[in-house]
């Protein structure tokens, strides 16, 4: 036997507060902020009139769009856009 109920709560309780020593990294597809970026990158805008355009800063535009390359699995701004327009997200 493993125990009582209630050393199984405690278990769970310490479980449940306890903070993971990994981050999970989301390979899903491209959230809503990243594929306004890239929408914008493919009518030709740059990272700053993006960052205008969406009121966050430049360097956030490309943590977007970085995070879009990843979740796509590709290495430039084309293959990102094109990847995304055949997967019907442009």
């Amino acid at each position: 036997m493993c125990g009582n109920a209630s050393d199984v709560d405690e278990g769970l309780s310490l479980l449940y507060k306890t903070k993971p020593r990994i981050a999970l990294v989301d390979f899903g597809l491209p959230d809503g902020s990243g594929i306004e970026a890239l929408q914008a990158g493919a009518k030709g805008y740059k990272r700053h009139e993006i960052g205008k355009k969406l009121g966050i800063s430049t360097g956030t535009v490309g943590t977007h769009i970085n995070k879009v390359y990843q979740k796509l699995n590709v290495g430039s701004n084309t293959e990102a856009i094109t990847h995304a327009a055949r997967m019907g997200l442009l």
